[in-house]
């Protein structure tokens, strides 16, 4: 299923316009996804205040409801947006961005682990000095996009390395070779203690 075109109402002009991502990363943990590792994202909050809120409270609330969609916004050659629209505790709509040259291991692994970490901050914020900041996960469940990430995702790798340098054939030998191993770096998993 191809990423569906932005035909959405929003709210406001500040909900339709993706929020500013800072700093990205990923995170394993026994507890959480059965140890798989699960990106994070560090979203400015500065524009948006009503996402900080909203992981802010969602350390002492319980999981509300969100939907996910992958979109494509207009004039977004080369770009997909993963759009979340939180129903409870808060209403609300955020739309991430995501170059897929330069982040196309990202959206990899948020298509693959089926699910991504929020947290709010600032420019310059990493997750190794923020450990202690509020943050949320959010399943991103296939809607049958994999296929159709699959296809986008050869397609801008292969760009990527022909903009690089490289002649059709080594970009395509290189893509794949790229492809596999950031799979397998993706599949890594946290294991809890063995118990026999």
């Amino acid at each position: 299923m191809k990423p569906q075109k932005a035909r959405i109402t929003f709210r406001s002009k500040l909900e339709a316009s993706p929020v500013k991502i800072v700093w990205d990363g990923a995170i394993a943990t026994i507890g959480v996804g059965e140890g798989r590792l699960i990106p994070l994202v560090i979203i400015d909050g500065s524009d948006r205040p009503d996402i900080e809120e909203l992981i802010r409270i969602h350390q002492y609330l319980p999981s509300g409801d969100v939907e996910s969609q992958w979109i494509q916004l207009k004039g977004g050659e080369g770009k997909i947006c993963l759009r979340l629209r939180f129903k409870r505790p808060v209403e609300l709509v955020a739309i991430l961005e995501f170059d897929i040259i330069g982040q196309g291991g990202l959206i990899d692994q948020i298509v693959t682990a089926k699910a991504i970490y929020l947290q709010a901050g600032r420019e310059g914020d990493r997750l190794a000095t923020t450990t202690d900041s509020p943050r949320m996960s959010v399943e991103v469940p296939d809607t049958g996009f994999y296929n159709e990430w699959n296809r986008m995702l050869m397609k801008w790798t292969e760009k990527g390395f022909r903009q690089r340098g490289l002649n059709r054939q080594d970009a395509k030998s290189a893509t794949r070779e790229f492809i596999e191993k950031w799979r397998s770096f993706g599949r890594f998993r946290m294991k809890g203690p063995q118990v026999e």
